[in-house]
Parts: structure tokens; C-alpha cells; sequence
């Protein structure tokens, strides 16, 4: 299952720094972020909804924000 954040990412050392965060979340299997495009979307695909909170918290603890988009 995929799953679409809007986020404040700004830059690929952005995305360098939530690396490990995201790579630590158990359950995570593969994330893209788009820079280019208005909303910096992050596309996480999960292998259960279950992981939602902890892939939430991999976005805080690296010091972004990212709300889930529909």
C-alpha cells in the first residue's frame, strides 16, 4: 500500500537526513520524495497501515512535517 505526504522538504540534504529515520521504520518498504513538484509529496509504501504512526514519527524525529494526504 502507497501512501502520500505533503511535507516541508526542501532540498536533497532534506532528504538525506530523513533517510535513516524512514529506513529504521519496520514495515517500510520503499519511499520516493518529489521535490519538484508545490506540495515536496514524500510516497511511502508500507506493507500494513500499521506502520502509519511509526513512519509519522520518523518524519518528526527528523524534524519535518508531513501530513498524510487523501
Amino acid at each position: 500500500m502507497k501512501i502520500q505526504f505533503k511535507t516541508n522538504l526542501k532540498c536533497a540534504g532534506c532528504v538525506a537526513t530523513l533517510k535513516p529515520h524512514l529506513e529504521a521504520v519496520e514495515g517500510v518498504v520503499h519511499w520516493e520524495a518529489d521535490l519538484e513538484a508545490p506540495d515536496k509529496p514524500v510516497t511511502v509504501e508500507v506493507q500494513s497501515e500499521d506502520v502509519l504512526p511509526a513512519v509519522e514519527n520518523a518524519f518528526t524525529q527528523a524534524g519535518f512535517s508531513a501530513t498524510k494526504m487523501s
